[in-house]
């Protein structure tokens, strides 16, 4: 995609080289490189990191991510039609639903 991107001339080597750029010195920043020794939340395992908790804090802090966003015009207003959830993309490229019910019938 990357490649017919640059050929058909929608996409720039400089532009390309920016966002790379930026990934990897955002990769750099938080230690993806490092050995796990080096990396203090290195030891949090699974039971730690998908508790309840951490699950209930990381919905609320999208949710209010999403909100801001909205807010200060950041963000297209577009909405799922099963359930009016916001589809958000993630870092991963793929389509994420968030909702203030505790579930999404399209997800």
């Amino acid at each position: 995609m990357v490649n017919r991107a640059l050929q058909a001339k929608t996409l720039t080597q400089a532009a390309l080289d920016e966002a790379l750029s930026r990934s990897l010195a955002i990769r750099f920043k938080f230690g993806e490189f490092d050995p796990p020794e080096m990396l203090p939340w290195a030891a949090l395992g699974p039971d730690t990191v998908n508790s309840q908790e951490h699950r209930q804090l990381a919905r609320e802090a999208a949710i209010k991510g999403v909100s801001y966003l909205l807010k200060h015009g950041q963000m297209p207003r577009q909405k799922c039609l099963t359930c009016r959830c916001l589809p958000v993309l993630t870092h991963t490229a793929r389509a994420a639903l968030l909702s203030c019910a505790d579930s999404c019938s399209a997800e």
